[in-house]
Parts: C-alpha cells; sequence; structure tokens
C-alpha cells in the first residue's frame, strides 16, 4: 500500500490497528502500522501522539520526545504535549541510573520547565502537579516542593492523586526537616486504599533516597522520608522496592 492510494478511510484503519497494539503492549507492531502514514498531508498529530506512545513503550525516549515535538509544532497549545516530553525525558534520566541527580540541574530544569509549559495552557492538569513537585525534590529544592504541593490542592479530586499529593508532600517535609502532622498523612495512614501496580512511579524517588544516603544527608531527615516513602508504597500490591534503614549521618 503506498501513500498515495491512501484514504480516510484506509488511515482510521492503521491508527485504530495501531493503537489497539498500545493497548496489547505490541509496540513494534503499532509502529509497523503506523509508517505507511510519515507522509500524510496534512500531518495528523494523533500519528505523531500514538507513535511516540510505541516509542515510549520501547523505551526509545529520544524518539518519543522526537515525535511529541512534532505534535507541539502542529499544535503549541497542546498541553498535554509538553507534559509528555517532561515525562519522557524524566524516564530517560532515570533509565541512565545517575549516581547524583544534582549532576543533571540543567536537564531537570529543562523538565522543570516543560512541566510548567503544560500547566499555563492547562493550569488543572494534575499530573503536572504532582510530576513537578516531585521533581523539585530531586534537586533538592524542598521548599519549591512544598510550593506546587500547596497550589494544586485545589486540582486533585480523586483519591489516588491525593494519597500520591500526599506522599510527595510529606517527603517534602520530612527532607527540609519540618514537622508532619497527622492530618498531613492521614491517607498515607489509611492502608484500605489500594493502588493499581504503574499507578505513579516512584523509581526515581527510590533514587533519590539512596543518593541522599550516600552523600550522607540529615539522618533523622532520612529516615522519616524513608518511612513516609515505604508508607505509600504499602498501598501497592508489589511493596519489594521499600528501601533500606538509613544507616549514615551528617549533612550536606
Amino acid at each position: 500500500m503506498t501513500i498515495v492510494s491512501l484514504t480516510e478511510d484506509d488511515k482510521y484503519l492503521l491508527l485504530k490497528k495501531a493503537v489497539a497494539c498500545l493497548f496489547t503492549g505490541d509496540f513494534e507492531e503499532s509502529l509497523g502500522y503506523l509508517q505507511p502514514l510519515e507522509r500524510w498531508q496534512p500531518p495528523d498529530p494523533f500519528v505523531f501522539e500514538v507513535r511516540a506512545s510505541a516509542c515510549a513503550g520501547l523505551r526509545d525516549w529520544d524518539h518519543a520526545i522526537t515525535n511529541i515535538e512534532q505534535v507541539i509544532k502542529l499544535n503549541p497549545d497542546h498541553a498535554d504535549g509538553y507534559l509528555s516530553i517532561a515525562i519522557y525525558l524524566t524516564m530517560k534520566l532515570s533509565d541512565a541510573r545517575p549516581d547524583r541527580f544534582l549532576d543533571h540541574h540543567a536537564l531537570i530544569g529543562k523538565i522543570l520547565d516543560y512541566y510548567n509549559a503544560c500547566l499555563e495552557r492547562d493550569p488543572s492538569n494534575r499530573t503536572a502537579w504532582l510530576n513537578a513537585a516531585e521533581t523539585y525534590l530531586f534537586i533538592r529544592c524542598w521548599d519549591d516542593a512544598l510550593s506546587y504541593y500547596a497550589l494544586c490542592q485545589a486540582y486533585i479530586h480523586e483519591i489516588p492523586s491525593k494519597l500520591t499529593r500526599e506522599w510527595i508532600g510529606c517527603l517534602a517535609l520530612a527532607l527540609a526537616g519540618d514537622p508532619i502532622t497527622e492530618d498531613d498523612r492521614k491517607l498515607l495512614a489509611d492502608q484500605s486504599i489500594r493502588l493499581p501496580e504503574g499507578a505513579h512511579d516512584t523509581e526515581q524517588v527510590r533514587i533519590l533516597l539512596n543518593e541522599l544516603q550516600n552523600v550522607g544527608y540529615d539522618c533523622d531527615r532520612l529516615e522519616c522520608a524513608r518511612r513516609i516513602h515505604d508508607e505509600f508504597l504499602q498501598h501497592f500490591d508489589n511493596t519489594a522496592d521499600m528501601v533500606k534503614p538509613c544507616t549514615t549521618t551528617g549533612k550536606v
């Protein structure tokens, strides 16, 4: 089938099959269905979005980002496009297994810029709010994390998102050395709230807590943050990623 022979119906069928493959995890097959649409005119942002999702499924973050950049080029006000790039950049950094997030301050600043670009276009985007608050933790900006934690409250309505917000806020409080009240952590303490696998990627926080231990961060603060993190992990069925107790002292 050549591109000139494609009709709108052909395009719809190929996109439908490509999207179906995303749900079954057949990402290479999804890209195959999209290939005939590469030169479709006029360019369709949804084609690039689906291709980005397939690339992300293969953990090919560079090509995922390239495709979302095409979406933004076609529609500069597409808030979710900026959100996706921020997430893909974060996952790329996480896959690189950084020794210190602080060594990637410029990249993390870029990630935050994309989250803020999303929020400028969609102030109610809870994922952008929560992810931005969490990202500030990576560069040890506890006050900024707490600021986003406070600002996003009006946009967080569902219990799972409220729980995630509480986890991030309590982590920031713990690492800043601020007191945590029972009201601050009431959802964390309620283990009847269950989260499905993959509801939130906790790998970056695990990396952060290990990094802080390795550089001798304040042990009392770190131990409190570990308890908060473990309490959050216990809301998932799989708690294998629970972090080990602090065994160092000192501050940086």
